[in-house]
């Protein structure tokens, strides 16, 4: 009997199965297959000599007393202590870096690669509010390694200290129940919030989604494209994955490791959108610049942490 679990760290994700039995024999191997913004790996497991389940779904009286459970974000472990120094040792070697970084942190394959941190987890630095040489000194907090902002806290949207024009952009991200919020980039004016905006929202909850319909949800170019009609977004208060490529003209959005949409900044299509939208008599709106990547103040709870960005050459 197997149990499916996933999870990651970093942007990155494995996923595979896990034999889940009373007794598992030292030959009976757990394949995992790991997929990172580094291309999809195979790990293969010796599985230890005692109860091997997760914890989520099985039956407690069934579980070894005196186990340990090694964190993973996604999945807990729950292995007899006839393997704790076995399973601690493999999956401190397995599921650390170079494959993975811890929240808020860069993993040797993501700096060889040219990821930087937008957030570093403990402080604002490399953030301003929109407009100004200074961060706002309320609303936005940096709690439990995530940027913050508090319901009703206002202080305003905050812009990154630098612009950027070709880039991939990936972070994590949630809403409190009714939540707004949004990250926008492509600014034809670093000073004022208006760029393109990849929507972060309570879909099912918030009038704007409701109301709205698709053009205003979720992971969509906001009140230009819709997403896709089958995005995987979380419950709301869960952690979402989040990805923006900017290329040239050729702009994706992706969510939870599915792409929601495309467009090319130039095109016709593009100049017919924006002609009926909100947006018509913005000056500039849709013409490639480089721009600061801005969180938007929408009056509600957003969290933002793994906020990383690549530029593209």
């Amino acid at each position: 009997m197997t149990r499916r679990a996933s999870g990651g760290r970093g942007g990155g994700y494995w996923s595979g199965d896990i034999p889940v039995a009373d007794s598992v024999p030292c030959s009976k191997i757990c394949a995992f297959r790991l997929r990172s913004a580094f291309g999809d790996r195979n790990v293969a497991a010796p599985a230890p000599c005692a109860t091997s389940r997760l914890r989520d779904g099985c039956d407690k009286s069934q579980q070894s007393t005196g186990a340990f459970a090694p964190a993973l974000r996604g999945a807990d472990f729950v292995i007899g202590t006839a393997a704790m120094k076995f399973a601690t040792l493999f999956l401190a070697l397995t599921f650390t870096a170079p494959l993975f970084a811890a929240d808020n942190e860069l993993s040797a394959e993501e700096k060889a690669a040219g990821w930087k941190l937008l957030f570093d987890g403990k402080s604002t630095a490399g953030w301003t509010g929109i407009g100004k040489q200074e961060f706002p000194a309320k609303g936005w907090v940096v709690a439990d390694g995530a940027l913050k902002h508090e319901a009703k806290g206002g202080g305003g949207d905050i812009v990154t200290t630098e612009s950027f024009e070709n880039f991939e952009l990936v972070w994590d991200w949630k809403v409190a129940p009714v939540g707004n919020s949004g990250i926008k980039y492509n600014l034809p004016d670093k000073t004022k919030g208006l760029g393109f905006e990849y929507q972060m929202l309570d879909d099912e909850k918030h009038p704007d989604g409701v109301k709205g319909g698709r053009l205003h949800q979720t992971a969509g170019l906001y009140d230009l494209i819709e997403p896709a009609a089958d995005k995987k977004t979380k419950p709301v208060g869960e952690w979402n994955t989040s990805r923006i490529v900017v290329n040239g003209a050729k702009v994706e959005h992706w969510l939870n490791g599915a792409k929601t949409l495309e467009f090319e900044m130039s095109s016709v299509d593009m100049k017919e959108r924006i002609a009926k939208s909100k947006y018509k008599n913005a000056r500039g709106f849709g013409e490639k610049t480089a721009s600061p990547i801005l969180i938007q103040d929408h009056g509600d709870e957003v969290s933002v942490k793994n906020m990383k960005l690549r530029a593209i050459k």
